[in-house]
């Protein structure tokens, strides 16, 4: 192994443990720990910039004994496609991500407000999962049977030529980016319940959900262009498992902004929108399991080989899974509920309709984009035909007409909206609707 970029990995990982524990004590006494907890985990992010600048530094000066310089990079490449190579594959792609996440939690801390303590508890674990995949997979590990005798390795295998795009050098840091800052949200909400204060964590985390949603939705239209043009696919992205692996958090951070504004609009809605934030990020470690666990393989050109870290995926997704329900089955009942008396034809309805829908389509493309997983269970893995996925989220899209000629024109207007409430209509299922979304 080269022992400085080691060192750095493991300083990071235990500066990140120390700002965690810290984090947890200055719950019951802020004064004396907070600032250590802070002080720790500025030092872990130094940590991560430099292992990141070295391990861009190796990569540009060609230093092949390194199993990932030597891996994804060679002699011929251009400086733009070979600073790419940083995130050309599994190992490099994790420091990103971590480099983004420790970046976006410096003003994380200061913004908090009253969450900080059990929100950075929160976020360091996240980040302490992604870490721990990286002292299992170091990226600053040397080429196995490099010896003395052997000499120096004077080129590498270089850069798969369907990456040798200038998309390349531009969309996969603005999708960590997004996958970094939707843990946010989701510590947002963790601590949320943890301190049973329903209400004021949707106005702190709101802008961050915002840098998600945009973040996440542009990275999502690059790499789905970048993918047409270099495969030629019959569709912007051709419902490819990757592709659609990140389009569902999308869907759900989609669905969140939108219940988040209702929520501070109408005082209701907390517990959908709890579910929602976990549900974006929980989403987000699913779809690492399925690109880089080897699952999807044999489905998409996009997807990573397994390097032997799919049980610590497993793991991970497990971890967060049993925490994210067991806090939401631990506060449910105590979450406050109101039921609305709004009228059908109103710009509530309309929102609700509008996240629901969002939700069913989502659930369509997940499971489309988990069918490999799934028809493991009774035989040989399969996937689904793009004719499923496009017939089914149109088919919703379309399944209501009348919500869909409507909403342009009930939704910003406030007189015609006022007009209508006066209707008061008593339609059963739109009450069952705003009832269920509302508790």
């Amino acid at each position: 192994m080269y022992l400085p970029g080691t060192i750095l990995m493991w300083t990071a990982f235990l500066l990140g443990l120390a700002s965690t524990i810290t984090f947890w004590m200055s719950i019951r006494d802020p004064e004396r720990w907070r600032s250590q907890a802070r002080q720790a985990y500025v030092l872990m992010t130094a940590a991560v910039v430099v292992a990141s600048g070295l391990l861009m530094y190796l990569l540009v000066t060609h230093d092949y004994r390194l199993h990932y310089v030597w891996a994804y990079s060679d002699n011929l490449l251009p400086l733009h496609y070979l600073i790419s190579t940083f995130w050309g594959g599994q190992e490099g792609s994790f420091l990103l991500w971590i480099l983004c996440g420790v970046l976006l939690g410096l003003p994380l801390m200061r913004y908090a407000r009253g969450y900080e303590s059990r929100v950075m508890v929160v976020y360091n674990l996240t980040l302490l999962s992604l870490l721990a995949l990286l002292l299992k997979q170091d990226p600053f590990r040397f080429h196995e049977g490099l010896t003395a005798a052997a000499g120096p390795i004077m080129d590498g295998q270089g850069l798969n030529p369907l990456l040798q795009n200038p998309w390349m050098v531009i969309h996969p840091p603005i999708m960590f980016v997004g996958y970094a800052s939707l843990a946010i949200p989701f510590a947002f909400a963790i601590a949320a319940l943890w301190m049973q204060r329903y209400d004021e964590w949707t106005k702190v985390s709101l802008p961050w959900v915002l840098v998600s949603l945009a973040t996440l939705g542009t990275a999502i239209m690059l790499g789905g262009y970048w993918a047409y043009e270099t495969l030629g696919w019959g569709g912007y992205w051709g419902w490819d498992p990757v592709e659609n692996a990140s389009l569902v958090p999308w869907l759900a951070t989609l669905a969140l902004t939108h219940g988040m504004l209702l929520q501070r609009g109408r005082n209701r809605f907390r517990r959908l929108n709890l579910v929602l934030a976990v549900a974006a990020f929980l989403l987000v470690v699913y779809a690492t399991f399925l690109t880089r666990s080897g699952v999807l393989a044999d489905f998409s050109v996009h997807s990573f080989v397994d390097l032997g870290i799919t049980s610590w995926l497993v793991f991970i997704m497990g971890f967060f899974l049993v925490l994210s329900v067991g806090m939401l089955a631990w506060r449910w009942r105590e979450i406050p509920t109101e039921v609305g008396q709004e009228p059908f034809m109103s710009r509530t309805i309309f929102f609700v309709v509008g996240i629901l829908l969002t939700i069913l389509i989502g659930l369509v493309v997940l499971f489309g984009t988990s069918a490999p997983l799934i028809s493991r269970l009774w035989g040989e893995p399969a996937q689904v035909g793009p004719d499923f996925t496009t017939a089914w989220a149109f088919g919703l899209r379309w399944s209501s007409p009348s919500f869909s000629a409507a909403r342009p024109s009930w939704v910003g207007a406030g007189p015609v909206s006022k007009r209508v409430g006066d209707w008061r209509s008593s339609s059963p299922s739109a009450e069952r609707c705003l009832a269920w979304a509302s508790s």
